[in-house]
């Protein structure tokens, strides 16, 4: 009874997976605040937690029956490691022990472009969590009753690993591009925007007590603010120069790994990457969903023409050819008739034809 429990639990987790992982990219492509993107990673963390508590249970109980290896590969034990490991060790993991902690969130809060970069390849990792989608097919012994499921449950599986094999090699490739768009600029060294202000104050003249005043001169800022459209604050000893909103929205709308912070002698700059991040995001959001229409065409519509055209004629001929009072025949499709298993029903159409007869 308990062991139902918890596998109907794990079924109703699986199905929270791309709704969440929906929920959290789409939280960042459509910048949330900050608050509502937190409680989306707490969430993702709590579902990660308990993937990998179900992974290391499993491994325990085969290993416990030395059938460790077997589960580990037939039992698809790989896909659950894949699932939970790495996700919650590089990124989850990190997150909630980081806020719980009372720290920021690591990734994304780097200085230069490269942080990003990087922190936009761990992030991929999310989709890891997508091959436990492969749970709603478990594995399961060769008997017609079970062919379908087991058939279908290789199919995701080789859709799942083919599709995040894609995606990866996507990021991959597109990783070089990103190191020179013009976006990019801004995000290599925050610490340059703030050498060019610096420079910009001394060309603007005045003595070094009348550098904050020649910062706020109407001219010198919006010099600095269009040539940096993502520049969020400007300041000089310590004191703001210029800030593109209220305190109150910062903390409501910014997270740890939603700006960058640059130096340069008195002078430091904060960068808005929300918009690098989203970009991202979206890359995220296309693959989840090819991934969801992939698995529904799979389970229901090849679902649907497996039954029909391969388990339903074997059961039928399994049963009549086990009970002889069993004399329903197999309905053959016209566009069918030469694949194998209704060929094979053919012969069994015929055979139960003459005992009816008394032939």
């Amino acid at each position: 009874m308990i062991r139902k429990a918890i596998h109907r639990l794990l079924f109703v987790l699986v199905l929270l997976v791309p709704l969440q992982l929906l929920a959290q990219e789409g939280a960042i492509l459509f910048g949330r605040p900050w608050s509502e993107r937190l409680m989306l990673l707490l969430l993702g963390g709590a579902l990660d937690l308990v993937f990998v508590v179900d992974f290391v249970v499993r491994l325990y109980l085969s290993m416990i029956r030395r059938r460790g290896i077997e589960y580990l590969g037939k039992g698809r034990g790989w896909a659950d490691f894949l699932g939970s490991v790495p996700v919650f060790v590089f990124l989850s993991g990190p997150v909630l022990f980081g806020i719980l902690a009372g720290g920021s969130v690591p990734f994304g809060s780097g200085q230069v472009l490269h942080a990003l970069l990087t922190a936009r390849l761990l992030q991929s990792l999310y989709l890891l969590r997508l091959f436990r989608l492969w749970k709603l097919f478990p594995p399961v012994k060769n008997q017609i009753s079970d062919m379908r499921l087991r058939h279908i449950g290789r199919l995701v599986g080789l859709f799942l690993s083919a599709a995040l094999v894609a995606a990866f090699a996507l990021t991959l490739s597109m990783l070089p591009q990103q190191a020179f768009l013009p976006q990019s600029a801004a995000l290599t060294a925050p610490s340059a925007i703030a050498q060019n202000i610096a420079d910009i104050a001394r060309a603007a003249g005045g003595a070094a007590d009348d550098r904050t005043a020649t910062l706020r001169r109407s001219a010198v800022v919006r010099q600095v603010v269009e040539a940096n459209p993502a520049l969020l604050v400007l300041r000089y000893a310590g004191r703001n120069a210029y800030t593109q909103m209220s305190n109150e929205r910062y903390r409501a709308e910014f997270g740890p790994g939603d700006y960058l912070y640059g130096v340069s002698g008195e002078y430091a700059v904060f960068v808005d990457v929300r918009e690098f991040h989203a970009g991202s995001a979206a890359t995220r959001v296309q693959v989840v969903l090819v991934v969801i229409l992939g698995m529904i065409l799979i389970g229901g519509v090849y679902g649907k023409h497996f039954t029909s055209t391969v388990r339903d004629p074997l059961r039928i001929v399994q049963r009549g050819l086990a009970d002889p009072s069993y004399t329903l025949p197999v309905h053959i499709p016209s566009a069918y008739a030469q694949d194998e298993v209704f060929r094979v029903a053919e012969h069994y159409n015929t055979g139960i034809s003459r005992d009816r007869d008394g032939l």
